[in-house]
């Protein structure tokens, strides 16, 4: 699979925006918690650092962490773990 590391989940962030439209990305977007979406959106939307979100959420970067690292990763599983990014061998 992929999505272990910050530069496979900004790949997949990235990738997800040019494969699906701005409605289907709303819809899985919608699935997720509140927190989950608000951490997504800061970080990966507006291009936020997650030192800066701990801040700003008054959160520490366990929780802003998981909600990001499990965000996209709900993400990726609502859209049926696809492949077109990490290519099977």
């Amino acid at each position: 699979m992929g999505l272990n590391s910050n530069k496979e989940r900004k790949a997949w962030w990235e990738a997800m925006h040019r494969r699906y439209t701005k409605q289907e990305i709303d819809a899985a977007m919608a699935t997720l918690p509140p927190g989950m979406q608000q951490v997504i959106r800061l970080h990966y939307g507006q291009g936020v650092a997650l030192q800066e979100i701990t801040v700003m959420l008054q959160r520490n970067m366990t929780t802003i962490r998981t909600r990001q690292v499990m965000g996209i990763y709900r993400l990726w599983q609502y859209f049926g773990k696809p492949d077109f990014l990490f290519p099977v061998p």
